[in-house]
């Protein structure tokens, strides 16, 4: 059982914070990518219409279902205010599972490895240092599910980017927060979630406390596992998953991420 639990989970800015494009609507999106052996990885910049200035950059990892439409909105969404998105891939050839045992067997190398995704996010982050457009002093990076885990992990690391935010991702990790580490660190919890219980919420902030971690933590009343996806109750229901769609959660935890891009 706490196999499957681990298998099914699977951003200080600057003074000023950006402005809206003038078309949101339209956004351009050029490709970063590198190879591991037979497998390619490709990552979309998504950048506002308009741009003036150096952009902030954020960094987007997918669910265990892989780089879908989802992700691919949340970018869109950044970019209408202003931010660079990279929508990465960390599963290769841009793989998308179509049902939780192809995003278990996708999702489970991570688990057994957890350095194999702060590699490849090192990679992609190596990649968007070299693009003249971006601001490389106000880099964050945002998962969800089984991408809040790795962003946390990327977190652990040392990771040199001003922060991460995790939304419904697993808090539970044999990687441990260095200490007084500089990066901030936004948890957005699903209240009602049975996959992340409330013995690793605990452990989670006695770690973050021990390393004087820079972290906020928000927990959402009657949120369950997935609670940003749209998709998360059909899913739910098809695959008899603990996972569904809170549309108060759902923009109450935008808006907190919203924040904490800019201070």
């Amino acid at each position: 059982m706490k196999t499957l639990l681990a298998c099914l989970l699977l951003f200080s800015c600057s003074h000023h914070s950006p402005q809206p494009s003038k078309n949101p609507e339209e956004v351009k999106t050029p490709q970063l990518s590198f190879s591991e052996g037979d497998r390619e990885f490709k990552a979309d910049l998504v950048l506002p219409e308009q741009i003036a200035g150096k952009l902030p950059l954020v960094i987007i990892v997918h669910e265990w279902w892989g780089k879908n439409e989802y992700v691919q909105k949340r970018a869109a969404m950044l970019a209408q205010l202003g931010y660079a998105a990279l929508v990465v891939d960390l599963f290769g050839n841009g793989e998308i599972a179509a049902s939780p045992e192809v995003a278990r067997t996708l999702t489970s190398p991570f688990y057994e490895n957890s350095n194999l995704s702060i590699q490849r996010l090192n990679q992609y982050l190596e990649l968007a240092r070299q693009d003249s457009r971006l601001n490389l002093d106000n880099i964050y990076a945002i998962g969800y599910c089984f991408g809040g885990t790795q962003v946390l992990n990327w977190a652990r690391s040392g990771v040199e980017i001003k922060g991460v935010a995790s939304f419904h991702g697993s808090l539970s990790s044999p990687l441990q927060m260095k200490a007084d580490s500089p990066i901030k660190i936004l948890v957005q919890n699903g209240a009602a979630d049975p996959l992340v219980p409330a013995r690793d919420i605990k452990a989670f902030k006695v770690e973050m406390k021990k390393a004087k971690a820079r972290l906020t933590f928000h927990s959402y009343k009657g949120a369950l596992h997935a609670f940003t996806n749209p998709d998360a109750t059909l899913l739910g229901k098809r695959f008899k998953m603990p996972v569904a769609y809170h549309e108060m959660a759902d923009k109450a935890s935008w808006d907190e991420l919203i924040k904490f891009l800019k201070n």
